[in-house]
């Protein structure tokens, strides 16, 4: 292309390419805005940055374990039973992102309600029935009760690696070897 000629046709077909990239979901966009206008007046999202909005949406990134505490039932073990001592203690050792990783284990999502806001359901724990070698046993969950059956584990570090293992690898029931 000359000075005033039509564009070298690479010249265009970059336009084009820019364009189409810059603009393949508008549409898809654009029904997320009116998703979320439907529950959210999108002239007050102005006056929050993307991270708090994320907060008030889906709650704070870090497990609040006095808070998960405050809205746990027991379900055949006592609260102070050694096996609930060491759950705790297993779930204080933990790093945030694998809190996060529990409560997606345990309930579907990664994050807690914000504190004082309702829960939908209470966490549960309870005692996994049946077991005739417990530490040898990863707990189970039921995600949609939002409950995980625990063995009755004999140590806090028997409880921590068995959490671990079912938090990274998903999985539950008797272990093998």
């Amino acid at each position: 292309g000359g000075l005033g000629g039509p564009p070298p046709p690479r010249h265009d077909y970059i336009r084009r390419v820019k364009h189409f990239r810059l603009h393949e979901l508008d549409r898809q966009l654009a029904a997320m805005r009116r998703g979320l206008a439907c529950v959210v007046p999108l002239r007050i999202l102005q006056l929050f940055t993307w991270q708090q909005v994320e907060e008030l949406v889906a709650g704070k990134p870090e497990v609040d374990l006095d808070d998960l505490k405050r809205h746990t039932e027991y379900r055949g073990f006592p609260p102070n039973a050694p096996a609930i001592r060491f759950f705790w203690k297993a779930m204080e050792n933990l790093s945030h992102v694998e809190r996060s990783q529990f409560i997606r284990f345990v309930w579907g999502r990664s994050r807690l309600p914000l504190k004082g806001r309702p829960w939908p359901q209470t966490f549960k724990i309870q005692r996994m029935d049946g077991v005739t070698n417990p530490d040898a046993t990863l707990p189970e969950t039921h995600t949609c009760f939002f409950s995980i059956e625990l063995p009755a584990y004999s140590s806090e570090e028997i409880c921590n690696q068995r959490l671990l293992t079912a938090i990274n690898y998903g999985v539950g029931g008797i272990l093998n070897g």
